[in-house]
């Protein structure tokens, strides 16, 4: 059950795993950013939508937006998830 590697085996196995960073790990941060990117465009949906209703003036403070999602977030009809989860 103990078996000892030799040193070409492990330098096999290390240069294996090495291949499988380069390929999972540009993968993951591809993924990562492609998210960030989408609950940004998201998010400034979002506030436009709050902007045009009149909830939010066109130069509003984060403090302004925790506000209206403390007091308003249960009395609207649409969800404003993204922007009031960004504002905490």
């Amino acid at each position: 059950m103990n078996k000892t590697w030799t040193e070409e085996q492990t330098n096999d196995s290390v240069k294996r795993q090495k291949k499988a960073l380069y390929i999972v790990l540009p993968i993951f941060l591809v993924f990562i950013a492609g998210l960030y990117f989408l609950f940004t465009f998201w998010y400034q949906g979002e506030i436009e939508q709050l902007i045009n209703m009149g909830y939010l003036s066109a130069n509003f403070t984060k403090e302004e937006l925790s506000n209206f999602c403390l007091t308003y977030y249960n009395d609207l009809d649409e969800v404003y998830s993204v922007a009031c989860f960004w504002s905490l």
